[in-house]
């Protein structure tokens, strides 16, 4: 387990990410190694959970149970995703198809949240025109996605620390971070 909770240092990234969600994927990590999973097990594994949570939050109605739900999964979803690198680096498994995948599959979990708020708003709210909420959720899939291409761009080629950029920059990711968003979802 040391060895898994040590990796935890590994990846610099944005405050909430590193305060939160790695620690968190250091034991699935160290729990995904015993059942013999492999990290692109583990990263199918976190989009599961994330669309489940995206889909609990497009299905379901507004309470306080549904949210707690929904945090937990999406929580969840994004601990398994930071277990996935955590893993890979212990075992020495890590692959540039894997990090592809990776990267691939947070693609599609990152999309999968904005298409619920907008699917929540359209058809709970009862929007009689849904056009700003369409826009809504384009812009926030689309800076999404930008600081989900900046983070990979920047671990595959650059080895500055995310504290170390630009101010503009630096606070466009941690507006962006997973985990601050999952928050305010």
């Amino acid at each position: 387990f040391k060895t898994f909770w040590r990796g935890r240092k590994a990846v610099h990234s944005d405050p909430y990410t590193n305060l939160i969600s790695i620690p968190l994927g250091a034991p699935l990590a160290f729990l995904a190694d015993r059942a013999r999973l492999t990290p692109n097990k583990v990263s199918f594994i976190s989009l599961l959970v994330s669309t489940a949570g995206a889909l609990t939050y497009a299905t379901l109605p507004g309470d306080l149970s549904s949210m707690v739900l929904i945090a937990v999964l999406l929580q969840l979803g994004y601990a398994l995703d930071c277990a996935d690198g955590q893993l890979a680096r212990a075992t020495r498994s890590s692959s540039v198809f894997g990090q592809w995948m990776d990267v691939a599959i947070d693609f599609a979990g990152t999309i999968s949240v904005p298409a619920a708020m907008v699917w929540y708003a359209i058809f709970h709210i009862n929007c009689a025109f849904p056009g700003p909420m369409v826009i809504c959720g384009t812009l926030f899939t689309f800076a999404r996605v930008i600081a989900l291409f900046t983070s990979a761009v920047q671990r595959l080629g650059d080895t500055r620390d995310p504290r170390d950029v630009h101010w503009a920059r630096f606070v466009f990711r941690t507006v962006n971070d997973t985990g601050i968003l999952l928050l305010f979802v």
